[in-house]
C-alpha cells in the first residue's frame, strides 16, 4: 500500500514513518498544507494508493484539498484525520472514504484502511489476513 500523507505537523508524521512499515503501508511523500498535497497528489497520482490528510492544515482544510484531489480524480481514495468533531455528511458528500478523530489508535487506522482496499478491490498483501 503506498500512502501520500498530508500532515503539517512533523511529530505526526515521524510518527507515521516509524509506525508504517511494521503495516507494510509505504510513504511515496508528504505534504505539509492543502496546497502542496493536491499538487503532489496530481504529479505523483500513479503511484499513490490512498491520500491520509490531516483535516487542519494551512492554506486550504484537508476536505477542501479532497474536494480539489477527487475533482480531477474522481477515483482518489482518500481518508480525513482531524482533532476537530467531523460529521459523516461533511466527508462523504464530497467522496471521502473515511474520516477518523484524532488522537487514534494506528490498528484503528490500518482496519480502516483494510477496509477501504477490501471495498474498491485494491490488491495489497499489507492487509491480507
Amino acid at each position: 500500500m503506498k500512502v501520500l500523507i498530508a500532515e503539517d505537523n512533523q511529530t505526526i508524521v515521524e510518527g507515521y514513518k516509524k509506525i508504517f512499515p511494521a503495516f507494510n503501508i509505504e510513504i511515496v511523500d508528504t505534504a505539509e498544507n492543502g496546497l502542496e498535497v493536491v499538487e503532489k497528489y496530481r504529479l505523483h497520482s500513479k503511484q499513490i494508493d490512498l491520500v491520509l490528510c490531516d483535516n487542519k492544515m494551512p492554506y486550504m482544510t484537508g476536505l477542501e484539498a479532497a474536494r480539489h484531489i477527487l475533482s480531477f480524480d474522481p477515483k482518489a481514495i482518500i481518508v480525513i484525520v482531524s482533532g476537530d468533531p467531523l460529521t459523516e455528511s461533511a466527508y462523504k458528500n464530497i467522496g471521502v472514504h473515511a474520516a477518523i478523530k484524532k488522537p487514534f489508535e494506528i490498528e484503528l487506522l490500518v482496519r480502516i484502511i483494510n477496509t477501504i482496499v477490501g471495498k474498491t478491490g485494491l490488491k495489497s498483501e499489507a492487509f491480507d489476513e
